[in-house]
């Protein structure tokens, strides 16, 4: 009888053994793993400048001088005028331009 007992508490232990998640023990004390949520898109870049070399335009996006065609960040530069530059983000279009709504509309 005390056979079983001991068979029956050894069976339960292994079982509840089993079902707690595996941890990993060179994880530093506290530390909590990240949960696969949402992929977000790189940031809008910015817009510096808008400038012609050489009879084309370029645009300086984030410290870079850019063509039309190029890729900053994930995001195709389409267009560059004299005032906005069109940025298409999976087929979804940006318009960057130099100033905010406020100022170019300020008296």
């Amino acid at each position: 009888m005390v056979k079983v007992i001991f068979l029956g508490l050894f069976v339960s232990l292994n079982l509840f053994a089993q079902s707690e998640a595996l941890v990993d023990p060179t994880a530093p004390l506290n530390f909590q793993q990240k949960k696969q949520g949402k992929v977000y898109r790189a940031a809008v870049p910015k817009l510096q400048s808008i400038v012609m070399k050489a009879g084309k335009p370029k645009a300086i996006i984030n410290n870079k001088e850019y063509q039309k065609g190029q890729w900053v960040n994930g995001y195709q530069v389409t267009h560059i005028d004299t005032d906005k530059v069109l940025l298409v983000y999976q087929k979804k279009t940006y318009t960057l331009t130099l100033y905010s709504q406020n100022e170019r509309f300020s008296h």
